[in-house]
């Protein structure tokens, strides 16, 4: 024990002060400590008057309140559904374009299977492209063009 009659433990968090008051378990450290006893009783004067804040009663219509006042912040986007017929056009034309070349191709010589999997990844990459412009809200596609030239 120190000069205050404290033990020489360390002293309690408050996340387990918090969970003594409503576990109410064993004192410890607590029975024996001053300041921590302090703490406690500040601690406990503040939740019971947390306990005590009544909570106000809503009414049925209350998500409808919520909803109206909300409903103005939202910004939605103007429907296109042209685009997301383009979008899975452009994939189609580029699968079955795909299909065609990769038919053509003699896998035999080691430039055609290069050329083919190059090929390949260009036409993943396309349909990764198309697939985000048809997703996006409003198409920002600045950074393809440069990529393209």
């Amino acid at each position: 024990m120190d000069k205050l009659g404290n033990m020489n433990e360390s002293h309690l968090s408050d996340d387990e002060m918090i969970q003594h008051f409503y576990d109410g378990g064993s004192a410890g450290h607590l029975a024996v400590c001053v300041e921590c006893q302090t703490r406690f009783a500040a601690l406990r004067t503040l939740l019971h008057s947390v306990d005590s804040i009544q909570v106000p009663e809503r009414g049925d219509d209350y998500g409808a309140q919520v909803w109206s006042r909300l409903q103005g912040r939202l910004h939605r986007a103007p429907s296109r559904p042209w685009r997301a017929w383009a979008a899975i056009a452009a994939m189609l034309a580029i699968g079955v374009t795909g299909f065609l070349l990769g038919r053509r191709v003699e896998v035999a010589e080691s430039g055609s299977r290069v050329l083919l999997v190059a090929l390949t990844g260009h036409l993943e990459r396309s349909q990764m492209v198309m697939t985000e412009l048809s997703n996006a809200a409003t198409p920002d596609i600045r950074y393809e063009r440069e990529e393209a030239s």
